[in-house]
C-alpha cells in the first residue's frame, strides 16, 4: 500500500528540482555572466552591514574563521546588520577553531544558494537512475546534539531535511525509511539499532546517502551481531532491554520471516539498492572496498565538496564533480603563482585554493580545500578535490585542526618535553594518540578524551562508534626521533617544523619503545 504513496512523492521531488537542474545546465554554459551576477546580488543586498562597511570588498583579502569570529560573536548578542542585512536563521555548528567548534551563520540567502546545487544533484540522481522513483532513500540521520553557548540565536538545525525546501521537507516522509524522530534518540547505540530495524524493514530500499563510507561498514557490522535481535524486534515489536524508543516499534512478521531465510547478506536484503552516495577519497578506500565487496552490484556515486560554510561542487554522474556555478561566488588562488582567479578563468590541470563568497556573510571566506581542475562540464571547470591545507586529520568527518592540536597540547597538566597528536589504525577503525613526553607521568587518558570531545564533529565521530578511545602514551627522545624520521624522509634538518598534530597514522613505530600506556 505504500508503494504508490512512496512513487508520487518521488516524482514529485524529482519534478521540483527539474527547474533548478535547467538553471543549472544553463549556468554551466555561462559561468562568467552567472558568477558575476551572484556576487552582485550578495554585494548589493549587504552593503549595509558593519563588515562590508569597514572591508571594501574589491580590496578584501582572503580570510579565516578567526577573522569573522569578532562580528559573529556580536550576531551572537543580538546586533544587527552585522555580517548580513538580514537576520540569521541560526548559527550551525563545525569544527576546527582552537576550541574545537565553529559557528556559522545560516540565512534564507545561504540556504537558497545550497538548495541551488542540491535541486541539480537529486535530478540528476533521478535522470540517471530512474529506478529510484520507486523505492525509499535511507539520508544519514544526525543524532541530536547539545552545544551549551550563550546565544541570542539558535544553534544547530532541527533536522538534515532542514536543507531542503518546505514542500521537498514535506515529500521526504514518505520517501525516507528511516524516521526523522530517530534523531531524538541520543542515545547512540539506541539510534543505531532503531536505524536499522527500519532498514531492514524497507525491503524496497534504493538510495544511501551517508557521508563517510565508515559508518555504513560499523552499522553492517552492528547488523551482523545483533541480527537475531532485530529479527526478534521485526517480528514481535519487543525491543532489547539496553534499546530505548522515542517512537513506537511496530512488528512486521512477514518481513521477519523473509529476513530469517536470508540471514545476515546484505546484497539480498536490500536487493533492489542502487546508489550509495558517500565521500571518496584516500581515508575512505579501505571501507569503499568494503562496501564494494558487500554490495557488488551497487553503484557508489563520489559526494560532491561540501562543508557547512557552503557547497563547492555535485556530482553528475559518477566520473565528475562540477562546480556549483550557480550556488556561491568562487574564487582560487593559483597554488603556484598565488594569482586569484575567477571560476571561468581557471586552467585544467592547475591546483588552486578555493575562496568563497556566500549569502551567509563568509566573504572570501579560505576553505583551505586544495582542489585541481580536472575537465570541464560546458564552460564550467569541474573540480577534484585534494586534500585541506591547513593541516586537518579528517579520517572519517572529525576534522581534527591543528590549531585545536596546538590548544590540547597547551594545557597538558603536567610538565613535558614533547607532545605530538595523531592517528592510528585499530583493526577496521581509527582513534587518536597523544605521544607525550614528561618527566613525572600521570594517567591522562580521560582528560585527553575530554579535550578532543570539545570538537563538535569528533564527539559525533564518537558517539556513532566511527573512532576508538583516545589513549595517552608516554615516550622517550621525541624531538630526536622526530627529527631522525623526517629526515629519512629526505626533509632538510633546518627546514623540519615539529607540530603538534600529524595526519599520518604510523607514528607509533616513529616513537614509541614498547612502553604500556601512561608508563615512562
Amino acid at each position: 500500500m505504500s508503494k504508490l504513496p512512496t512513487f508520487f512523492c518521488n516524482l514529485l521531488w524529482f519534478l521540483s528540482s527539474l527547474p533548478g537542474w535547467v538553471r543549472f545546465l544553463w549556468a554551466c554554459q555561462f559561468p562568467k555572466q552567472t558568477q558575476k551576477q551572484i556576487l552582485k546580488k550578495i554585494l548589493k543586498k549587504n552593503h549595509v552591514t558593519r563588515f562590508l562597511k569597514e572591508n571594501e570588498f574589491d580590496r578584501l583579502t582572503p580570510r579565516k574563521y578567526e577573522d569573522f569570529l569578532p562580528y559573529i560573536e556580536s550576531m551572537m548578542r543580538g546586533r544587527k546588520n552585522v555580517l548580513t542585512a538580514e537576520d540569521p536563521i541560526l548559527l550551525e555548528p563545525t569544527g576546527g577553531t582552537t576550541s574545537g567548534t565553529k559557528l556559522i551563520p545560516y540565512t534564507f540567502a545561504l540556504k537558497k544558494e545550497f538548495q541551488r546545487a542540491i535541486d541539480p544533484w537529486i535530478c540528476g540522481l533521478f535522470m540517471k537512475w530512474p529506478s529510484l522513483l520507486f523505492g525509499r532513500h535511507y539520508w544519514c540521520i544526525t543524532p541530536s546534539t547539545t552545544l551549551e553557548t550563550d546565544s541570542e540565536i539558535p544553534i544547530g538545525f532541527d533536522t538534515d531535511a532542514a536543507y531542503l525546501n518546505r514542500s521537498q521537507q514535506i515529500l521526504m516522509d514518505h520517501i525516507l525509511a528511516v524516521p526523522d524522530e530517530i534523531k531524538k534518540c541520543t542515545d547512540p547505540i539506541s539510534a543505531e539499532y532503531l536505524t536499522l530495524f527500519y532498514l531492514l524493514k524497507s525491503k524496497n530500499l534504493r538510495l544511501i546517502s551517508i557521508w563517510h563510507p565508515s559508518l555504513l561498514v560499523i552499522q553492517l557490522k552492528t547488523l551482523k551481531i545483533r541480527f537475531d535481535e532485530l529479527i526478534h524486534t521485526l517480528e514481535t515489536g519487543g525491543l532489547p532491554d539496553d534499546i530505548k524508543s522515542p517512537i513506537p516499534v511496530l512488528k512486521h512478521p512477514r518481513r521477519a520471516r523473509q529476513l530469517r531465510e536470508m540471514g545476515f547478506n546484505p546484497a539480498r536484503i536490500w536487493k533492489r539498492l542502487k546508489i550509495i552516495s558517500c565521500w571518496v577519497g584516500a581515508s575512505g578506500q579501505e571501507w569503499i572496498d568494503q562496501l564494494e565487496l558487500m554490495f557488488p552490484t551497487v553503484t557508489i556515486q563520489p559526494k560532491g565538496l561540501i562543508a557547512t560554510e557552503g557547497i563547492s561542487t555535485i556530482p553528475l554522474g559518477t566520473k565528475e564533480n562540477i562546480a556549483a556555478v550557480g550556488s556561491h561566488y568562487y574564487e582560487f588562488e593559483n597554488e603556484k603563482s598565488k594569482e586569484r582567479l575567477p571560476l571561468w578563468n581557471l586552467e585544467k590541470g592547475a591546483v588552486y585554493h578555493l575562496i568563497l563568497t556566500t549569502g551567509g556573510g563568509l566573504y572570501r571566506y579560505c576553505t583551505h580545500d586544495r582542489v585541481k581542475v580536472s575537465g570541464m562540464f560546458g564552460k564550467t571547470p569541474c573540480l577534484e578535490f585534494l586534500t585541506r591545507n591547513n593541516m586537518t586529520s579528517d579520517l572519517v568527518g572529525e576534522k581534527i585542526a591543528l590549531s585545536q592540536a596546538q590548544q590540547i597540547c597547551s594545557s597538558i597538566p603536567i610538565p613535558r618535553t614533547f607532545a605530538l597528536i595523531a592517528p592510528e589504525a585499530v583493526g577496521n577503525s581509527f582513534r587518536y594518540v597523544l605521544y607525550l613526553e614528561a618527566m613525572n607521568p600521570v594517567p591522562l587518558d580521560d582528560f585527553f578524551e575530554k579535550e578532543l570531545n570539545q570538537n563538535f564533529h569528533y564527539h559525533h565521530a564518537r558517539n556513532i562508534g566511527q573512532l576508538e578511545h583516545s589513549v595517552v602514551r608516554y615516550i622517550h627522545h621525541g624531538v630526536e626521533k622526530t627529527y631522525a624520521y623526517l629526515e629519512g624522509l629526505g626533509q632538510q634538518r633546518g627546514n623540519i617544523k615539529l607540530s603538534a598534530l600529524r595526519l599520518e597514522t604510523n607514528w607509533g613505530s616513529v616513537l614509541e619503545d614498547n612502553l604500556n600506556v601512561g608508563e615512562p
